[in-house]
C-alpha cells in the first residue's frame, strides 16, 4: 500500500524508486504476493519511461508475467499486463486484456485511463476522450486522469479544452511541477511565447527537470535564440543523459547555430539511445522518425528511407507524427510527400505556428 501511494506522485522519479522498492520489501516477505509484483511491474516500466533503459523493461515484463502466473484473472493484474502490451506495441492484445478487466471489474477507473492511452497511441480521438472522462466520472480525485485526457486534447489541437484539465492537475496535486511544464505547452500551441517560458521557468524553480529544459530549450530554438536553447538543452541532459528527444533538439540547435561537429555528436547520441527502445518496440512511431531525421542529417538518405517507410506503413498516429514525417520528406528531397504529410497535420489541428517557423521547411514555405 506504501508502494502504490508513492507511485500515485510518479511526477517525482525519486518516488517510483520508492515505490520500486517497497513493492520488492514486500514480495520478499510474501514471494506469492500478486499485486506486489504487479506494482513493480508498474513501477518499473514508469522508471524505464524516465531512465530508457532497456533493462529495465526486461525488468519490468518479468514481474508482470510473475503477477499473470500468481493471478492472472485479477484487474490489479491485467492493467499492468496491458500496459505492457501497450508499451511494446501489442495494441490487441492491450485492448483485449482491458476489456477482460472490465467485464471484472466494471468500476475500475485504471481500467479506462488504459483503454484511453491505448486508443490515443491510436489515433483513436473519439474513444480515447471517452475512456479518459469515463476514468475521471470513476475517480475525480486522481491527477492523473486529467493530465491523460489535457494531453490528449493537446495533441488534437484543442490547447483550451487542454489547458483546463492541466490546472485541474495543479489544483490536485499542489506539488506536482509537470502541471506548469504542461500548461506551457497550451499556450506555445497558442503562440503565446513569453508565457509559455515563464511557466517553464517558474517549473524549473519548484524542481528541476529534464522536460522542462528540454521544452525551453526548444522553444528558445523555435525563435532561433540558440545561445540560451543551447544551455537550457545542456542543462536538461545533465539530468536525464538518456533524454533522446533532448539530444534531437540539442542537435538542431548546434545545426542551425553553424555548429555542424556538436550536431553530428548530439544527433550520434540520438542514434546510440533510440536503437535498443526499437527492441521493445519495434513500431514506436516517435522513435522510427527521430532515427529516420537523423539519417537524413547525417548525410545517410538510404537509412532514412529504410526507418521512414516503417514509420508510414503504421496506422495513423497523433498529428505530430505527421508534422514530422513531412519535414523529413522536405529534408529528403521529396516536396510532394512533404506537403502531403503536412497538410494531414493541418486537417488534425496541429499547430500552424510550429508549421511557419520551422527552418527546416523554409524552402517548402
Amino acid at each position: 500500500v506504501q508502494g502504490l501511494g508513492y507511485l500515485s506522485r510518479l511526477y517525482d522519479q525519486e518516488n517510483v524508486e520508492a515505490a520500486q522498492g517497497l513493492f520488492q520489501q514486500a514480495i520478499e516477505r510474501d514471494p506469492d504476493y500478486a499485486p506486489a509484483y504487479a506494482g513493480l511491474c508498474e513501477a518499473t516500466w514508469e522508471l524505464y519511461l524516465w531512465t530508457r533503459e532497456s533493462s529495465l523493461a526486461g525488468d519490468a515484463m518479468a514481474s508482470c508475467d510473475q503477477a499473470s502466473a500468481l493471478a492472472g484473472d485479477e484487474p490489479s493484474v491485467l492493467v499492468p499486463l496491458a500496459s505492457t502490451y501497450l508499451l511494446t506495441g501489442q495494441h490487441r492484445q492491450a485492448i483485449a486484456t482491458l476489456q477482460d478487466a472490465m467485464r471484472r471489474d466494471p468500476e475500475n477507473a485504471e481500467v479506462y485511463r488504459g483503454l484511453g492511452n491505448v486508443y490515443e497511441d491510436l489515433g483513436q480521438g473519439a474513444e480515447a476522450e471517452a475512456a479518459f472522462r469515463r476514468a475521471i466520472a470513476l475517480r475525480p480525485d486522481v491527477w492523473v486522469h486529467y493530465e491523460d485526457l489535457g494531453l490528449m486534447l493537446a495533441y488534437s489541437g484543442r490547447p483550451v479544452e487542454a489547458g483546463e484539465m492541466f490546472r485541474q492537475v495543479g489544483a490536485l496535486a499542489p506539488d506536482n511541477h509537470m502541471a506548469d511544464i504542461l500548461l506551457a505547452m497550451t499556450e506555445l500551441e497558442q503562440d503565446r511565447v513569453s508565457q509559455a517560458e515563464n511557466l517553464l521557468r517558474r517549473s524549473i524553480l519548484k524542481q528541476p527537470d529534464a522536460l522542462a529544459f528540454r521544452n525551453l530549450g526548444h522553444l528558445l530554438s523555435r525563435d532561433q535564440r540558440y545561445d540560451e536553447a543551447i544551455d537550457e538543452l545542456q542543462q536538461g541532459l545533465d539530468l536525464a543523459p538518456g533524454d533522446w528527444w533532448g539530444w534531437r533538439w540539442l542537435a538542431h540547435a548546434h545545426h542551425w547555430k553553424g555548429q555542424p561537429e556538436q550536431a553530428r555528436a548530439a544527433w550520434q547520441r540520438v542514434i546510440d539511445l533510440t536503437l535498443p527502445m526499437l527492441e521493445v518496440n519495434q513500431n514506436n512511431p516517435e522513435v522510427l522518425g527521430g532515427l529516420a531525421e537523423t539519417y537524413v542529417a547525417l548525410g545517410n538518405p538510404v537509412e532514412a528511407r529504410r526507418y521512414l517507410d516503417r514509420l508510414t506503413a503504421l496506422p495513423a498516429r497523433r498529428n505530430y507524427v505527421n508534422f514530422y514525417t513531412g519535414r523529413i520528406y522536405e529534408m529528403l528531397g521529396n516536396r510532394e510527400a512533404a506537403i502531403t504529410y503536412l497538410e494531414r497535420a493541418l486537417r488534425e489541428r496541429y499547430d500552424p505556428v510550429a508549421i511557419e517557423r520551422d527552418r527546416w521547411l523554409e524552402a517548402l514555405r
